[in-house]
């Protein structure tokens, strides 16, 4: 297999996942010296997947285990907790909001679409298509025809990308999983996680609402739109969760922020960088011919600020800021050793450069970029797992897609 060398390490080829993700953070963790796998999907689209496949460390052998129900998640957080894994927040495919209906076909302005029932039974029309779900707890697309837009009558594709409502707990001995309606780890996407001495923190994440989108499957017509004003939270809550219980810690300090990220490091947490939390908001009038604002990578208005997070300190003095992020590029993914947090960036060049956060370098920490990562896709890298103090990253494509990153001693 092959193998890169940089300043803080190792990255070697393994055996590829011989699965699919189309897109979307898989749902992933490591349990013993296994790993797993499963999920990941894409906005609109019924792709996500719930086998579960497992990755032998010693062996670097992936198997396909059993299909998992409700385990279609992208975007979510697995805890474990001794024996059990429990699987929670982040996004469900279209059909746990809304089957996709028929489309009635007129002559003249938008079509009216029959959605078929959500899951409390209810039935909706477009007319109510902005509030067929929850709205704290779903994203809504719509189909449309557009004959004043697009000579040849093309038809927009629709679906309903929910918050995922409950929590999955999976069994990896058994390869079983239960769904519980009980929302454990909250409604959202993108949130985090690390472990500080046996115990888990959930940070961050977002929270999208009112919000309705439309795109054409006729390659000359464009049309992206929104049918009413877009709102998100950036949340910023710190959970303590075992399993049966849940502990507020203080807040993260900053700035609300989408990809809020970090790592731990021995006694201690990291968290900081992203974007600024009104990122690619779409604003205006209800309708569907709005516009989405196209933003280019340097014109993200990064959060480069990062802090320490002390479980037991005392309750509001939990953190404490440290060395910012002195360089620059989007944070896509993080993940840490027993010495040192690593955080890799995407810059305007599309190349990923890793940087190393060693916290004992003085007393506020201290970032330095070690290097180029692999890059056999141009899509978003995921860390699934750590085994030990090894690091394994899946690259979204059919081959070359999966790696582990060895740290320096």
């Amino acid at each position: 297999h092959a193998f890169t060398m940089i300043e803080g390490g190792l990255w070697n080829e393994k055996s590829s996942f011989l699965g699919r993700v189309k897109s979307g953070k898989p749902v992933s963790f490591a349990y013993e010296r296994k790993g797993y796998m499963g999920g990941g999907g894409s906005l609109g689209v019924a792709q996500n997947r719930t086998r579960v496949w497992t990755y032998e460390a010693d062996e670097d052998l992936w198997a396909a285990g059993e299909e998992i129900e409700n385990m279609d998640l992208s975007e979510s957080v697995s805890v474990v907790v001794e024996d059990k894994i429990y699987v929670g927040s982040g996004f469900a495919p279209m059909g746990h909001c809304g089957k996709i209906g028929t489309t009635i076909e007129g002559t003249g302005g938008t079509t009216i679409i029959g959605l078929g029932p959500d899951i409390d039974g209810t039935v909706h029309t477009w007319e109510s298509l902005c509030g067929s779900c929850d709205a704290e707890e779903c994203i809504v697309c719509g189909e449309h025809l557009y004959e004043e837009q697009v000579p040849v009558i093309g038809v927009m594709r629709f679906g309903c990308l929910c918050y995922n409502r409950g929590t999955i707990l999976y069994d990896p001995i058994e390869n079983t999983g239960t769904y519980s309606d009980e929302r454990l780890l909250g409604l959202k996407s993108n949130a985090f996680l690390f472990v500080i001495q046996n115990n888990t923190y959930v940070l961050g994440g977002d929270a999208v609402q009112d919000a309705g989108a439309f795109y054409s499957t006729v390659p000359e017509v464009e049309v992206v739109g929104n049918c009413t004003a877009r709102r998100r939270t950036c949340v910023l809550s710190v959970l303590q969760f075992d399993g049966e219980s849940i502990l507020i810690k203080d807040e993260f300090p900053g700035e609300g922020r989408l990809n809020l990220t970090g790592f731990a490091v021995g006694a201690l947490g990291y968290a900081g960088l992203g974007t600024e939390c009104t990122q690619n908001l779409i604003e205006g009038e209800n309708g569907p011919n709005i516009v989405s604002p196209i933003v280019s990578p340097e014109e993200l208005i990064r959060m480069n600020s990062f802090y320490a997070f002390n479980p037991n300190s005392a309750p509001g003095a939990q953190w404490q800021e440290v060395e910012s992020y002195p360089g620059s590029g989007e944070n896509i993914m993080a993940f840490s050793s027993d010495k040192r947090g690593y955080v890799v960036f995407k810059m305007n060049d599309d190349t990923n450069i890793m940087w190393q956060f060693d916290p004992n370098a003085d007393s506020d920490g201290e970032w330095s970029e070690i290097g180029t990562i692999p890059d056999p896709t141009d899509k978003k890298p995921y860390h699934l797992f750590t085994i030990g103090n090894i690091s394994y990253v899946y690259f979204p494509t059919t081959a070359n897609n999966f790696w582990m990153y060895i740290p320096e001693l």
